[in-house]
């Protein structure tokens, strides 16, 4: 009986995995097979974080033109990542050659990807905005979905801090 409500207790308590890995369109060496529920077009990313929970500031749940999003706020070091990762984006973009692939940003949550992050664009400030979809239609599962995911976030940021 102890048991069970230790289980339970931990269940309840534990800290969510959020973390960021490289997302490609082919296969390639360390890569594993993945579904991105926002672009069909990258089907692999890497097995290990590219930016991980420790990179992630705060999370907050965003509406703009339409669009429901979640603002994650992350650190200097984690905005350098993505914009070395646009700028080469933008280098294939534009030598438009057959060799080049883009490279994406999957979010995953507990080891489930949650959304891919298109990279190519620079971030002028240590802001990301996942999009979590067109508020017409479902909107209290699209909102709920996006409260969700900005809570683990956000709890996750909570246990890493000093008390």
């Amino acid at each position: 009986m102890l048991f069970l409500v230790v289980l339970a207790f931990v269940a309840t308590t534990a800290v969510a995995q959020v973390e960021m890995r490289l997302a490609y369109m082919t296969e390639r060496p360390e890569t594993i097979p993945a579904v991105f529920p926002n672009d069909q077009l990258f089907r692999f990313m890497t097995a290990s974080a590219y930016i991980g929970a420790s990179e992630l500031k705060k999370a907050s749940v965003s509406q703009r033109d339409g669009r429901l999003g979640v603002t994650v706020r992350i650190t200097e070091s984690a905005r350098r990542k993505f914009n070395r990762l646009a700028a080469a984006n933008l280098k294939t973009l534009a030598r438009q050659d057959e060799e080049g692939e883009l490279v994406g940003i999957a979010l995953l949550l507990d080891g489930r990807v949650q959304s891919l992050i298109h990279s190519t664009h620079r971030l002028t400030s240590a802001v990301v905005v996942l999009d979590m979809g067109d508020v017409n239609g479902a909107v209290s599962d699209h909102r709920s979905r996006a409260q969700t995911l900005a809570q683990r976030i956000n709890d996750s940021v909570d246990r890493r801090l000093p008390f």
